[in-house]
């Protein structure tokens, strides 16, 4: 990903570097992925295969 030179320069100065070295490195991660459900739905049932352990989406 490339950033805007100014974004990076001023992030970096704010951050020091090594913090803002692991900042862009989360850029390269698989983010992690939370599903909350919500007791107020009015959903009676889920439809089969509603959550799933792969990320089925970008």
């Amino acid at each position: 990903m490339q950033l805007p030179e100014e974004f990076v320069s001023q992030t970096r100065r704010l951050m020091g570097e090594e913090r803002f070295a692991r900042y862009l490195a989360a850029f390269d991660e698989e983010p992690p992925v939370s599903i909350r459900l919500n007791p107020n739905s009015q959903l009676s049932a889920l439809p089969e295969g509603a959550l799933s352990s792969e990320r089925t989406f970008n």
